[in-house]
């Protein structure tokens, strides 16, 4: 990672499998592990995940988490947000979770990736009333960082205007 080129990002989101696995450097009396290194670059928040979680369950916890930000109100506390995603996949049933994959699976031209929507889906339609009840599919993830962002309102990207 080159040192400043991610300064002043407000979120990463780490997916990778155990990306917020770190450790204590006795020597430094630090955590260290990449969403430290993220955080030492420059990024305000980091999301990762401290056990390893599958690529369909992060797509779902990704796909819930932008949602929410998307109608949050210009302060966003990053922390709360996790914590509400947590919450929502605990009390997710399956026909909810179904209905999601099919959409997860709708926006992807990965034929890979389609199948193991679409596996997962058959799976979760054929099991527990409340799939994601466990706290080993909801409460892997968690955030680093300052907590708050300020969303502009705005487009920050065109440099059109």
């Amino acid at each position: 990672m080159v040192q400043g080129s991610i300064s002043n990002c407000s979120v990463a989101f780490l997916s990778a499998c155990e990306s917020g696995s770190g450790a204590i450097d006795p020597n430094l009396d630090e955590y260290s592990g990449l969403p430290a290194a993220f955080q030492l670059a420059g990024v305000f928040n980091v999301i990762s995940t401290l056990w390893p979680v599958s690529d369909v369950m992060t797509a779902i916890f990704v796909e819930l988490f932008y949602r929410s930000l998307a109608q949050s109100s210009r302060k966003v506390n990053i922390a709360s947000l996790v914590h509400h995603v947590g919450k929502q996949l605990r009390r997710m049933n399956k026909e909810e979770a179904g209905s999601l994959l099919s959409k997860l699976r709708s926006r992807t031209s990965d034929p890979e990736a389609r199948f193991r929507l679409e596996a997962f889906r058959h799976n979760i339609l054929n099991g527990a009333a409340l799939p994601f009840r466990h706290p080993y599919e909801w409460a892997a993830f968690y955030m680093l960082g300052s907590g708050d962002i300020i969303l502009s309102g705005e487009d920050v990207y065109d440099k059109t205007g």
